[in-house]
This record gives C-alpha cells, sequence and structure tokens, in this order.
C-alpha cells in the first residue's frame, strides 16, 4: 500500500478520512472538510517523521484540486492527497486515524488502532448527534478533540499517554460489542 502511494514504508502515517458533506446539509456547515484539513495541516508541521494521508470521500462531489491546493497554501511537505486508495487498508497501515464520528471510527477500532475525534470547525461543536457522540466518548475509545488549539495535545496523548492507550482495544472490543454485536 506504501509503496502504491509512494510512501516511505518507514514513516509513521497519520490518517485523515474525508466526511462526506451534501450541499443541502442544514445540520453540518460547508467548510467543515477545510477547516479540519487546514488545521491538521498546521499540527504536521510539529511532526516531519509522519505523512499525513487525507483520503477523500468516495462521493464524486469531493474535489481532490481544493484539498491539494490547502496542501500548497498551508506549506506542507509530509501530507499527500489520495482519492482511490483502499480506505480499510489505509486504516490497517495507519499509527493514528484522526476523524469525525463517522463509521470510519468504527472501522478504526477492529483494526485496533488509536484514533482522534474531531468535532469542531471554528472552535464551535458541529455534530448534534448527542447520544451517539456522548457514547464515543463516554466509552474512550478515542480522544475527542473540540476546539483547533486542543488537536496537537489530542493527538500526542492518542500516539503516547499510557493511561488512553491502556486498554484502549477492550474499550474499543466492548463498544463494538454494545453497539453492534460480538466481535469474533
Amino acid at each position: 500500500m506504501c509503496d502504491q502511494l509512494g510512501i516511505d514504508e518507514r514513516r509513521k502515517i497519520f490518517l485523515y478520512p474525508t466526511d462526506f458533506i451534501s450541499p443541502a446539509s442544514t445540520v453540518i456547515p460547508p467548510n467543515m472538510n477545510e477547516a479540519i484539513c487546514r488545521c491538521l495541516l498546521r499540527v504536521m508541521k510539529r511532526y516531519p517523521d509522519y505523512t499525513l494521508v487525507i483520503k477523500l470521500h468516495p462521493s464524486p462531489l469531493e474535489r481532490m484540486e481544493d484539498y491539494k491546493k490547502w496542501v500548497e497554501e498551508e506549506a506542507v511537505n509530509n501530507a499527500i492527497v489520495v482519492k482511490d486508495a483502499n480506505t480499510y487498508k489505509m486504516e490497517a497501515i495507519s499509527s493514528l486515524v484522526i476523524t469525525p464520528v463517522s463509521t470510519v471510527a468504527l472501522e478504526t477500532m477492529f483494526w485496533k488502532r488509536p484514533m482522534v475525534l474531531i468535532n469542531f470547525p471554528n472552535g464551535e461543536m458541529w455534530i448534534k448527534r448527542s447520544d451517539a457522540d456522548r457514547s464515543v466518548k463516554d466509552a474512550r475509545i478515542g480522544v475527542s478533540v473540540y476546539k483547533e488549539a486542543a488537536l496537537e495535545a489530542a493527538i500526542e496523548k492518542a500516539m503516547t499517554d499510557k493511561g488512553y492507550l491502556e486498554g484502549i482495544h477492550e474499550r474499543q472490543a466492548d463498544f463494538i460489542r454494545r453497539y453492534m454485536g460480538e466481535m469474533d
């Protein structure tokens, strides 16, 4: 997979799979992906030994050129934008998955990967799925972050905090059993 993407396999990968935003949405602001992407790109400047893979949602409305423009404007050289890569394989090789609360979070748990659950643009909570968001946060299956200023600390916690990492696989498996059924 790394060869396919042109990434040195010795580098650690942060995966950001974008979320689909319907132009008709009244819940999610249209700039959410841009706000999250630009924030991640700024943080990546402090992680030169990592590669951020921005995996576009398969929707035909996702425009690769927008994301490439943001990478260029933020002057980041350790980020790539991909559209057709297999999301499941990307999750499997990633050191960390950074995602809004979405199905990608569930998939990430199957791979037993740490994750940052991102829920902001412009410092405001945008997801109003109170039950789902509260369940995810309370289950401690990922580090939840609600403000741009807290993103770097959330990444550090997800990658290095022994208190968080201890038992994460058990918490993720418990979450899957509780909300989806038994794991083999």
